[in-house]
């Protein structure tokens, strides 16, 4: 079908329609939103879809200027809305707003309104602008639906009204602009009555569109909740962390330091992208957590930790120094500078650095500080301050010397099983003679994880020593013990178990 045709055919349709007595309803004509759709339709015997494809169609050398201009003369309402955006001149501006609003563009009402309101691109009219708003609000533009909010929470250019500003609040928020998210979450926190439930979901909203003050006060709010929502807070910190927020980025930090919270996967990579965010922005504590991440690494990473760790001790946080000293005992055997650290670390309140101290100073190391009677006092301190391996390090110089005090070695070495070192346990049933006392001590150490523990344990549970024989138990353990483990890596204790129990599943 050609040109002249089609128009033929449409003039027969209309004076047809116009001599009958009965009233035709006149189809409106729905126009393809892109070339390929009117490609399709051409195809399909649709003239002027086969007309509207020529005029989307992209021209050689054109530039996204012209053609937004050129698709917006053709009705494009996205295109003039574009093509407003691109234009340098506030009044050029405000007519292809106009024009992208009439032809349906609910951003180009809004954006209309904006100039009309601020009196760009011609005298400022709040009424006017209302009422563009308002269209453009109805066309489906939460930014548009924002901006009436705001002039009728104010009255400007039309009657006050805050009950129909914060419904419409909502529903520029429910149409996914962020901002309106943002402030519908403040005036729910702020208002009467206050809605702090409300606020968080608003805020919550508002995140999830990319503002990133909102992730932080949904964080806020989720943290001092009650009962606290530290998985949701530290979600929303995360989520402004990500996007260059602050606050969002130490409030992250602070948590993953201070709660029990950790990111679902890739947590160590993830801990160390956050501490050195917040490090950066001279969060010590971060600094440190950083620095204790990189003290296992090679020379470069351990230098690096060393550093961070002095310089968080030069500002007063113990476990800097914590940090620094044990890098500078054991990675560049210093020990008076290692002395030096661990002592400002326990000024600084430390109580595992009041340990180290004691540790250097009592076992009098060759080139290293010496003064016993210190070390052993600052041992015990921090023994009964609940530092187990004050506890134990102390035992271990009680044993020692023409000075020896197994006793009271005994003694802290039980106090450091009690505070939940395993070693500690173990020890401490080598060491008893009492064989009751002894197998509540591996008792304990296998209960904490320690394997040679558990065999010993499961030596006196098969032979009955220390209290009642228990071999269903005692096979238990080994199982436990042995079968996670490829038989290539078993010790001597799996080796023999199975040995003497070959018709063991596992031991097959």
């Amino acid at each position: 079908m050609n040109a002249r045709t089609f128009i033929a055919l449409v003039l027969a349709f209309t004076f047809s329609s116009a001599c009958s007595s009965a009233p035709i309803a006149t189809p409106v004509a729905v126009l393809c939103g892109d070339e390929a759709a009117c490609r399709d339709a051409c195809t399909a015997g649709d003239a002027a879809a086969c007309a509207r494809a020529d005029v989307l169609a992209p021209r050689a050398d054109e530039s996204p200027e012209s053609r937004a201009l050129r698709l917006c003369d053709a009705g494009t309402a996205a295109s003039c809305y574009e093509a407003g955006i691109a234009s340098g001149d506030a009044r050029r501006a405000l007519e292809l707003f106009d024009k992208a609003c009439t032809a349906g563009s609910g951003d180009g009402c809004a954006a209309a309104g904006e100039l009309q309101r601020d009196g760009k691109g011609r005298a400022a009219d709040p009424t006017a602008a209302a009422k563009l708003f308002d269209k453009g609000c109805d066309a489906g533009s939460g930014k548009a639906c924002a901006a009436l909010a705001t002039q009728i929470e104010l009255g400007q250019g039309v009657a006050r009204d805050p009950a129909r500003a914060l419904t419409l609040r909502r529903d520029a928020c429910a149409k996914r602009d962020p901002d309106a998210c943002f402030t519908l979450g403040q005036q729910l926190e702020s208002g009467t009555p206050v809605d702090l439930v409300g606020a968080g979901t608003a805020y919550s909203s508002g995140c999830g569109l990319g503002h990133i003050t909102a992730c932080y006060r949904a964080g806020q709010l989720a943290e001092n909740a009650t009962p606290a929502n530290t998985a949701q807070a530290f979600e929303r910190y995360v989520a402004g962390w990500n996007g260059g927020d602050r606050d969002s980025t130490l409030a992250a930090s602070r948590l993953r330091l201070n709660a029990n919270v950790a990111f679902a996967k890739d947590a160590a990579s993830w801990d160390a992208k956050l501490f050195d965010a917040a490090c950066a922005l001279d969060d010590q504590m971060a600094c440190v957590a950083r620095g204790w991440q990189l003290r296992m690494g090679n020379a470069t990473e351990q230098a690096r930790a060393a550093s961070l760790g002095e310089t968080a001790c030069l500002r007063g946080i113990a476990t800097g120094c914590n940090l620094a000293g044990l890098l500078a005992f054991g990675v560049a055997g210093d020990l008076t500078k290692a002395e030096g650290l661990y002592q400002k670390g326990c000024a600084a309140g430390g109580k595992e650095s009041c340990a180290n101290q004691g540790l250097v100073l009592a076992q009098c190391v060759k080139k290293g500080p010496c003064d016993v009677a210190r070390g052993k006092g600052l041992l015990l301190t921090a023994c009964t301050d609940r530092i187990d391996f004050a506890c134990r390090g102390l035992a271990a110089i009680l044993r020692k010397g023409k000075s020896a005090d197994r006793a009271a070695a005994a003694a802290m070495l039980d106090r450091s099983c009690e505070l939940g070192s395993a070693e500690s346990c173990y020890e401490a049933g080598v060491d008893t003679k009492a064989r009751p006392a002894a197998r509540t001590y591996f008792e304990r150490a296998c209960t904490l994880g320690d394997q040679p523990g558990c065999f010993k344990l499961v030596t006196m549970l098969n032979a009955g020593e220390g209290g009642a024989a228990d071999p269903a138990r005692a096979e238990t353990l080994m199982t436990q013990q042995c079968q996670p483990t490829p038989k290539a890596q078993w010790g001597d204790a799996c080796n023999a178990w199975c040995t003497k129990h070959s018709d063991l599943a596992f031991c097959r």
